[in-house]
């Protein structure tokens, strides 16, 4: 740009070699296509994704569910609830495992039983137990039993006795002795003593100085009197009670009951038996007349009709399992056991 004298010149555009474009052709030769095979790479397992969400969703979901809801579960079914059961109880069970067991039995089972109870039953285990307890456990039992017994005689019975015999009796016997002498010499002959000597001639100077001469002072004098004022005290109180008894209890129970009790009890007596015939009467219009009339017009007709309907039914049925239901039973049952066994 020049600048010179205020002028202003436009600005000029870089010019592009020709090497620049061959680097650049080169560039877009070198690195647009694996750039582009590169996305492509990274856009396949979206799109794979996209069409296997596609295919489970609108073909490989219906079409399962359509194959469980229409061949699998019937099958199923079909196998489970009825082919295996029959194949389980009458072919397997009926045509292999009830001859296959009646011949183990018969074969096998019958013949080892037999051996079992003849042979090692009878002629093992039973002389054995018989010889082993005749020869082993009863000798040995008597063996320990009787030193068992020793033992207990020599090392109980006999210390026990011995130390009854000369220790503990004689102890006993002597502690027996000497508390007896104790208590007669120093209890019971001081008691004895005190009693002879002293006690009864006191008692007996007592009594002949005393009460002998104090009784009969107070049976002459003071009883007589005595017994004067009690016969008039027990006659004012015996008065008293009876007056008491009759006017505070016999008359105003008796008031009670003739005025009080008698009448209302004879009120509640009406009452009660006229409830009870209002009740009788109401309960036989409205609960015995509708019950006897339901049963007169609608149970008993209904009762006889059933049992009616009961009695050729069940003849028609009875002749049935008699004539025909038991006979092919007992032929089916002849059958089975001329096959099986």
């Amino acid at each position: 740009m020049d600048e010179q004298g205020g002028a202003a010149t436009p600005q000029v555009r870089d010019r592009v070699s020709i090497w620049v474009w061959i680097a650049r052709a080169i560039a877009i030769a070198l690195f647009v296509p694996p750039r582009l095979v590169w996305e492509g790479i990274k856009r396949i397992p979206r799109a794979i994704a996209a069409v296997v969400r596609v295919f489970d969703r609108y073909l490989l979901e219906p079409t399962v569910v359509l194959f469980r809801d229409w061949v699998y579960r019937p099958i199923r079914n079909f196998v489970r609830n009825y082919l295996w059961h029959w194949l389980i109880q009458h072919l397997l069970w009926g045509i292999v495992l009830t001859p296959l067991g009646a011949l183990i039995v018969a074969i096998v089972l019958r013949p080892l039983q037999r051996v079992i109870e003849d042979w090692l039953w009878r002629r093992v285990v039973v002389p054995g137990s018989v010889w082993v307890f005749r020869r082993v456990l009863k000798p040995a039992a008597d063996g320990a039993v009787r030193l068992a017994v020793n033992v207990g005689r020599w090392l109980i019975v006999e210390p026990s006795v011995a130390l009854w015999r000369y220790v503990v009796r004689p102890v006993a016997h002597w502690s027996v002795w000497l508390a007896v002498n104790a208590v007669k010499w120093l209890v019971v002959a001081p008691i004895v003593g005190m009693w002879q000597y002293v006690l009864r001639p006191l008692a007996i100077g007592l009594r002949d100085a005393v009460l002998r001469p104090a009784g009969g002072w107070v049976r002459t004098r003071i009883l007589p009197g005595l017994a004067s004022v009690a016969r008039a005290v027990g006659g004012a109180v015996r008065a008293a009670a009876e007056f008491a008894v009759t006017w505070l209890v016999v008359e105003p129970v008796h008031a009670l009951w003739r005025w009080v009790l008698r009448p209302l009890i004879r009120a509640v007596v009406a009452a009660v038996r006229f409830g009870w015939r209002v009740a009788t009467v109401v309960v036989g219009a409205l609960v015995i007349a509708p019950c006897r009339w339901v049963h007169r017009t609608l149970l008993r007709p209904l009762a006889v009709g059933c049992g009616r309907v009961w009695r050729a039914v069940a003849g028609r049925v009875r002749w049935t399992y008699r004539t025909v239901i038991m006979p092919w039973q007992q032929r089916a049952r002849e059958a089975w056991q001329l096959v099986f066994g």
